[in-house]
């Protein structure tokens, strides 16, 4: 985790973890950690409270999920200014529809306008990475 509590690996995709969709087995993995690795903030974070900056990887995702999550972070990266509204059209038009895209682990965006919507577009573009130089916190 980083300095506010936010996990940098994730064990389910952008959309799971955001909304908190996640596996029980996950969840109640992570019940009785302090227990085991006491210091260490272990408790899953979703919405706005879901991901560090510093995210290094999500698991338990699918190849078009991967895809679209790395054109809508390196566009959000080489457009920090891009408005919501042009966000949230980007992800409808590049995030995977229906099962047959999606496959077994991924989860399809969440309603527009919503809460977990305001919360995806919170995170990625915290996770979408200042440019090169402005690290704030970061190893250098």
């Amino acid at each position: 985790t980083d300095e506010n509590g936010w996990h940098r690996f994730h064990a389910f995709g952008l959309i799971r973890t955001v909304t908190g969709h996640v596996d029980e087995w996950y969840k109640n993995k992570h019940v009785d950690l302090d227990e085991f690795i006491p210091g260490h903030h272990h408790e899953l974070g979703i919405l706005n409270e879901c991901c560090s900056a510093a995210t290094i990887s999500f698991h338990y995702v699918e190849h078009s999920e991967t895809t679209a999550l790395s054109r809508v972070l390196h566009d959000v990266k080489e457009n920090p200014g891009m408005t919501d509204d042009d966000l949230g059209s980007l992800l409808i038009d590049v995030w995977p529809k229906g099962f047959r895209n999606l496959g077994g682990y991924s989860h399809g965006l969440p309603p527009e306008k919503g809460e977990q919507w305001n919360s995806l577009l919170t995170i990625i573009r915290r996770i979408s990475g200042p440019l090169e130089g402005e690290c704030t916190g970061c190893r250098q």
